[in-house]
């Protein structure tokens, strides 16, 4: 990640001894992360290899990855988190109603919901490996050369995986917000196969890569506040929680020409023309001037599906 955000750096700027920087940190070795205003700077020395350690307004301690400035410091100031800070402030107890499988320090495997999926879960075996075979049994016979083909195809397989990871999380944010499991396979399976490859025991590196593409793949830094990236049980699979969007999220594919995803139907799908500005006007009104017409059953029409 280069450079961690030095100690000075950290301190509010207008006023040098105050401590009010919102920050992102990472907690336990890099296992989950969170954003909140800074309460303590715990490290006395300017800089530190693993980062800064702080403590923020939910009582966490963490180390510094990042400083949230500008338009995304300001979404998160006043988005879902207000209550908290003003509870902080006020000295009274935080109430922020989120379920214990999403606050605790992994998710129960006995959690993972039951097929099919939802508009409120999708499942994906893995972030950037593919999971079908690359070259039909019996095509090529040369062992070298077969092992250098399916290394060639999977590599050109991986920017089409990791575009599925940002598909599925703005298609989540762009209905009513819900958790994306990788690790876990279409039947509700854990499958460590392909996940413990990718994740190579670092937390820290794994989930710094998942959101590294989707920031990338969406433009936005932004709507990764949006997300908890949270290990599962037996560092066997990973939760991404989503947030409802308070405003609709695109991904850019390989011609960089934004797509809009939404979930229907168990699926992420992408809408666009008349179904896509329609949709935006029933799920953004104050955005988008919406009349609240009956356009009820119009997502079912003309849509394509995208599936690993």
């Amino acid at each position: 990640m280069g450079e961690f955000p030095k100690r000075s750096e950290i301190l509010c700027q207008e006023e040098p001894d105050m401590v009010s920087s919102i920050v992102e940190i990472s907690i336990d070795r890099g296992k989950r992360f969170e954003i909140g205003r800074v309460l303590d700077i715990l490290t006395k020395s300017e800089t530190h290899p693993h980062g800064i350690k702080v403590k923020i307004h939910s009582g966490n301690v963490g180390r510094v990855r990042r400083i949230l400035s500008g338009k995304e410091a300001e979404e998160w100031k006043g988005g879902v988190h207000k209550e908290v800070i003003s509870s902080v402030a006020k000295g009274t107890e935080a109430v922020t109603g989120t379920p214990n499988s999403a606050t605790s320090k992994f998710f129960p495997k006995s959690e993972i919901p039951t097929p099919p999926e939802t508009e409120l879960y999708e499942f994906k075996t893995s972030f950037k490996t593919p999971t079908q075979p690359l070259v039909p049994d019996g095509q090529i016979k040369d062992p070298e050369l077969l092992e250098k083909v399916r290394k060639k195809r999977a590599e050109e397989k991986v920017p089409e995986l990791k575009k599925m990871i940002s598909n599925a999380v703005t298609a989540l944010a762009n209905t009513k917000g819900g958790r994306l499991f990788i690790g876990v396979n279409d039947d509700g399976k854990v499958v460590t196969t392909y996940f413990k490859k990718e994740l190579d025991d670092n937390w820290d590196e794994y989930i710094r890569g998942i959101s590294g593409s989707i920031k990338e793949l969406t433009d936005s830094t932004s709507f990764l506040s949006k997300m908890k990236f949270q290990p599962g049980e037996d560092d066997e699979f990973l939760v991404i929680h989503v947030q409802p969007g308070t405003k609709p999220y695109y991904v850019r594919n390989k011609e960089r020409r934004k797509e809009f995803y939404m979930r229907a139907s168990g699926r992420s799908e992408v809408l666009s023309g008349d179904d896509l500005d329609d949709y935006k006007k029933e799920r953004w009104p104050e955005l988008f001037d919406s009349d609240k017409n009956d356009t009820a059953g119009r997502w079912s029409q003309g849509r394509r599906h995208y599936r690993r």
